[in-house]
């Protein structure tokens, strides 16, 4: 197994989030390859990479509370859908980590 490589954040770029019923997306930037998502809030949220307008729901990735996930994020894709019955999350892109 390979060594993992450590998430190098790109300074700056952190969004915080209010993730609620009703789903919504931001902006990534396209020269990134890595999503960390921190869910900062009591209740579980979910998030989708995608192109465009990205739209999340409880079928895509989960996030529980108090936790992060790193993100694999394709060329093309310049957008980050979330979704919650209301939590949290904030969103910084950077290098490694996955």
């Amino acid at each position: 197994m390979a060594a993992q490589t450590p998430f190098s954040p790109a300074l700056g770029t952190n969004q915080i989030l209010t993730a609620t019923v009703v789903p919504q997306f931001i902006a990534l930037h396209p020269k990134t390859k890595s999503v960390r998502v921190l869910n900062v809030g009591d209740v579980i949220g979910y998030v989708r990479i995608g192109i465009g307008v990205t739209t999340a729901s409880t079928a895509d990735v989960p996030i529980t509370s108090q936790t992060d996930v790193i993100l694999y994020k394709g060329d093309d894709d310049n957008s980050l859908g979330y979704y919650s019955l209301g939590t949290t999350l904030q969103v910084q892109v950077g290098e490694g980590g996955i």
